[in-house]
């Protein structure tokens, strides 16, 4: 019974490790003139297959990794990205050259399971930090543009469809003004809504 309670006890330490632990040394910057350097780690993550965890310190480091992309750039342009901006940037940048991407991962058998660490390091030369906040900044603007142009639209199509509605009422002398007055708001509203949501998931 005592050794089982033990065994428990320890169990519940290595969860909470993963979490409490890995967000205390989550992540680090090092900063020089020649450019920055990303340093994250997951934290003691455990599992009852090594298999399992070691997916999940990969998934807890680069989801920090993440984090630390995302507060970059909003420190550099003041840019807060969406969760699919943040992967497109991640990954453009790891294509640039001079950018160097390390992890190491370290699995340690325990009486009460396998345990994994990973250790994520990001450097970025200073002319990569450069062209990314120019790019931030231009997509930036760019999608304040598609923004004010979808805006206008919107206003444009509710006055046309208002007019087009006053004109064919003035027609038709009033006949069923009700329905017409509401399938116009549920056409209006619909596309509105259609492509307000379109807009914001694709910028």
């Amino acid at each position: 019974m005592t050794r089982c309670w033990f065994h428990t006890v320890g169990l519940l330490m290595t969860v909470m490790a993963c979490v409490h632990q890995g967000s205390a040394a989550a992540g680090g910057e090092n900063h020089s003139g020649a450019g920055r350097t990303l340093l994250v780690t997951s934290g003691r993550c455990m599992d009852l297959e090594q298999t399992m965890a070691r997916q999940k310190a990969e998934l807890v480091a680069q989801r920090r990794l993440s984090d630390e992309l995302a507060s970059l750039a909003e420190e550099l342009t003041g840019t807060k990205l969406s969760s699919r901006q943040l992967a497109e940037e991640q990954a453009w940048l790891l294509r640039q050259p001079g950018v160097n991407y390390e992890k190491e991962q370290t699995v340690n058998q325990k009486t009460y399971g396998p345990v994994a660490q990973q250790t994520i390091t990001l450097h970025v030369p200073q002319s990569v930090l450069a062209e990314w906040s120019e790019r931030l900044v231009r997509h930036r603007k760019e999608r304040l543009k598609v923004l004010i142009t979808v805006a206008g639209a919107n206003v444009a199509a509710w006055l046309i469809g208002w007019l087009g509605l006053v004109q064919f009422d003035r027609i038709t002398g009033g006949y069923r003004r009700q329905t017409l007055l509401g399938a116009a708001l549920v056409l209006l509203g619909g596309g509105t809504l259609l492509g307000w949501m379109g807009v914001l998931w694709a910028v």
